[in-house]
């Protein structure tokens, strides 16, 4: 007779049991301020957290996988794992500078450039998803968005931000190269006086691939929101574009528009 294979459903099942059971636990634990202030506790070990609920050390790592994907503790060097606390930013659609945004919410904004800004030639789909012609020639800029709350730093979104290039003297492509917070939109409207009046966004939710993992420092669990959006001034002339990644924990989007019926 062939021989009979291991019924393991029952063994997923209550795997899966601890780990919510786990995960409820310490997030009431969190909420309830257990383990200290938003930005600066810790919660226990993971050989502490094992002993605890009686089980393996792969069922707690898929635990703090779940809480660091709720966004409630982010990873900190040496296997520790900081209480980060809920933090959900009402994001409008556009705004006229994100740093200035951050600053507003109460925050330490941060930013980094990642490469460093060039002039392209948009290719292929490239092109199409901003509804350009192919071979047009345009500024990238591609750079790490957060803040710092209680001294630790968070990403929140990784943002890919394009400008024709017939907008952009090169000393303000210069000037990007070396500081990332510089608002290349607040100079376009000075020089040219144009200024976004209207835009159009794409949104979807996803899960991050390998590259948004490691730059964003987030878990493959953890849902992101990629955002296209292109935007115009009052004459149509595309000023700036964009497909940025955000942490989905991290916002609620808002719109406003008008309707007709």
């Amino acid at each position: 007779m062939p021989e009979k294979k291991k019924d393991t459903s029952a063994k997923k099942v209550d795997t899966a049991s601890k780990v919510n059971y786990i995960v409820e636990t310490l997030k009431t634990e969190i909420e309830s301020g257990m383990y200290g202030q938003s930005g600066a506790g810790i919660i226990p070990s993971r050989n502490q957290l094992k002993d605890r609920f009686s089980v393996s050390p792969e069922t707690v790592g898929r635990a703090i996988l779940h809480l660091r994907a709720m966004g409630l503790v982010e990873a900190q060097p040496k296997g520790r794992h900081v209480l980060v606390g809920m933090l959900n930013l009402k994001l409008p659609g556009v705004t006229s500078s994100f740093d200035r945004y951050l600053t507003e919410q109460g925050l330490t904004p941060e930013m980094a450039n990642v490469g460093t800004p060039e002039v392209i030639s948009l290719e292929g789909s490239q092109a199409a998803r901003f509804r350009l012609p192919a071979g047009t020639q345009a500024i990238k800029r591609l750079r790490l968005q957060g803040a710092k709350r209680q001294n630790h730093l968070s990403w929140y979104r990784l943002a890919e931000t394009y400008y024709l290039r017939e907008l952009v003297r090169d000393e303000w492509l210069e000037a990007i190269r070396q500081h990332p917070k510089f608002v290349l939109i607040d100079a376009i409207k000075e020089a040219t006086g144009k200024q976004i009046t209207h835009a159009h966004s794409e949104l979807i939710t996803r899960f991050p691939n390998p590259d948004e993992q490691s730059l964003l420092e987030i878990t493959f669990q953890t849902p992101v929101v990629e955002h296209y959006r292109m935007c115009y001034a009052d004459d149509d002339t595309l000023i700036m574009f964009n497909r940025i990644v955000a942490v989905a924990n991290k916002f609620t989007f808002e719109f406003d528009y008008p309707i007709s019926m």
